[in-house]
């Protein structure tokens, strides 16, 4: 079985994600599983989730877990994921 490092390191096209908002800034979690299956039809092997475009630091870190999760099933092991600590 692959381990995560070389998952990681097979992922060719990595794209940074930023956290969908609705016009009252709350985050839009029904947006991720659909961005998701763009960015995978679009070829990106991996997604990077919290990092700069992401917002992340911003984030309290409850919001931040619980965006890392919803990408992560929205993913369901088709890509890599990889979020920023």
């Amino acid at each position: 079985m692959e381990d995560t490092r070389d998952k990681i390191l097979s992922a060719r096209y990595v794209a940074p994600v930023f956290t969908p908002r609705d016009e009252t800034r709350n985050v839009s979690y029904s947006i991720i599983p659909k961005y998701v299956d763009y960015l995978i039809g679009a070829g990106v092997q991996g997604i990077l989730v919290g990092g700069s475009a992401g917002q992340g630091i911003l984030q309290p870190n409850s919001e931040r877990l619980a965006v890392a999760r919803a990408f992560i099933a929205a993913a369901d092991g088709r890509i890599t994921v990889i979020v920023h600590a």
